[in-house]
């Protein structure tokens, strides 16, 4: 765990830059950090411009770097990098650092304990689920956002429970304010607070975690990183799976809920991959979303199981700020085992309408069709062309949408996309009441428009006599083996039973 770091200039500067610099005046400065009862094996880094420092505990004694092995410590000390290894067990307390410095240095202080944490952060969200929805990247400038802690190590066999109470945002010159942590509904090592609507991009700011141990002394327990704030929400998502030899759409979302920016947008991928960008310049203005398309072209020779790392970079094209970015994994999976290449069928199970004459006012009157969808790739959604999507649910081996619409749009084309990311057309218009329902499927290949839905069908299904034909044909066929009948004659029976096969599904 980090239970203090400090960092002064740039102390892996080149030594030329070093010699150019105006010499400083040595000084004296004092750095206090705070050791719990959970915490043990402490460790404490020293690197940079430093002349000598001293270490006191809570007891009031101390060592200095001059002796390597004290009651304190045992110190080494490795080309101006110095490390002191505290003696077990390390007493509780504040301690204290005091060192002289002519320079930049800096100071990491670690140990090991049964009590840490993680974090993220997260925006609220409505809707159906509502709650708090993580973010994978920093907070944003403008936006309603929670810091979340997931503690690790709270119930302590010996000293009984931990309490966490607060945490504090410090920055270099000072504190941007103590946010009080709220325990979640649902789980005891959840808690949160809500960050200030004043942080901005030029706020970086670590996170130091306070509370109290089973017997109330106090605990503390810093971030190893540095936290930032950028100015705007880049999104990646992707619906489809990734195939050897198969282009892939990913859908990217800026969400602008600062002042009005200018962005440029790039694409970076790992192992790199050809990539097309929908817009690689986007204007939003204050509180304004933008949406694209990244399309990348994967190679025939990418291996399943691997992963493509995607990078969104947005550049703000009016200052100087650093850029945002967004990042998804994309897992290259097998080739499908399902074929493609015989076409889809939607057919009309049912339709009902009280569409009067031409007349007659439409928008009062309506109509509805209920079709059947079958696909071996398996439906992923239904959307009318340029409208809502419709809900769909399984039958079996079909899937059954319901469309209704009013008199004064006759027809309608639904959008089907199936779980690989083809997509192809329905057609579905008004029809008599006495007449069965048609409908119209274009192939996912070329979407041609098919005139006759039993076209359509045949390329895609097979007719009920042939599957009548061939269950009579193996039927026969096992009989005739049996009674050792000529084949001919086995054929000729077959061809019987189809012609009678096809009758009765005439009738």
């Amino acid at each position: 765990v980090t239970l203090f770091r400090y960092h002064k200039g740039n102390i892996l500067r080149s030594k030329g830059t070093q010699r150019r610099t105006k010499k400083q005046a040595p000084q004296l400065v004092s750095h206090q950090f705070w050791i719990d009862s959970l915490v043990d094996h402490v460790v404490v880094t020293i690197q940079g411009a430093v002349q000598f420092f001293e270490i006191w505990d809570p007891t009031d004694r101390f060592q200095t770097d001059a002796t390597a092995h004290g009651p304190l410590a045992k110190i080494q000390s490795i080309g101006g990098i110095y490390r002191a290894f505290l003696s077990t067990p390390v007493h509780p307390g504040e301690w204290t650092l005091k060192l002289q410095s002519k320079g930049h240095y800096s100071v990491y202080i670690q140990g090991q304990s049964t009590l840490d944490f993680l974090y993220y952060f997260a925006v609220p969200v409505e809707g159906r689920h509502p709650g708090l929805f993580m973010l994978d990247s920093p907070p944003v400038e403008g936006l309603p956002t929670y810091l979340v802690i997931m503690a690790i190590g709270l119930n302590q066999t010996k000293l009984g429970s931990v309490q966490l109470q607060s945490v504090n945002l410090e920055t270099k010159t000072g504190n941007l304010g103590e946010l009080k942590l709220q325990r979640g509904d649902s789980r005891m090592d959840l808690l949160m607070a809500e960050l200030p609507q004043t942080l901005s991009t030029t706020n970086s700011f670590s996170i130091v975690v306070r509370g109290v141990d089973g017997e109330g002394q106090k605990l503390e327990r810093s971030a190893p990183q540095v936290a930032t704030v950028t100015g705007s929400l880049l999104e990646l998502s992707r619906e489809t799976p990734v195939f050897p030899g198969r282009c892939v759409s990913i859908s990217w979302k800026v969400t602008n809920p600062g002042a009005s920016k200018n962005y440029g947008l790039k694409v970076i991928s790992l192992p790199q991959t050809p990539a097309n960008i929908s817009n690689a310049r986007l204007q939003l203005g204050f509180n304004q979303t933008g949406t694209g398309q990244i399309f990348l072209n994967i190679s025939d020779s990418a291996l399943p199981g691997s992963v493509i790392t995607v990078t969104l970079q947005a550049d703000n094209l009016d200052s100087s700020a650093d850029p945002d970015f967004a990042h998804i994994d994309l897992l290259v999976m097998p080739q499908p085992l399902v074929e493609t290449i015989s076409s889809p069928v939607c057919n009309v199970t049912s339709s009902e309408n009280s569409c009067g004459p031409p007349q007659s006012p439409c928008r009062s009157q309506r109509w509805t069709a209920t079709l059947q969808i079958w696909d071996k790739a398996g439906i992923r959604s239904v959307q009318v062309e340029e409208g809502p999507a419709l809900p769909h649910r399984a039958h079996g081996l079909v899937e059954l949408v319901t469309y209704t619409s009013d008199c004064c749009l006759q027809q309608a084309e639904l959008v089907v996309t199936n779980l690989l990311g083809e997509k192809y057309r329905c057609q579905v218009a008004v029809l008599p009441p006495d007449l069965p329902g048609k409908t119209v499927t274009l192939t996912p290949e070329d979407f041609r428009m098919v005139a006759d839905v039993a076209s359509a069908a045949n390329r895609a299904v097979v007719p009920p006599y042939t599957i009548w034909w061939w269950i009579s044909t193996v039927f026969l066929a096992v009989c005739s083996y049996d009674l050792k009948a000529p084949i001919y004659h086995v054929w000729e029976a077959a061809l019987c039973w189809e012609m009678m096969a096809f009758h009765l599904i005439r009738e």
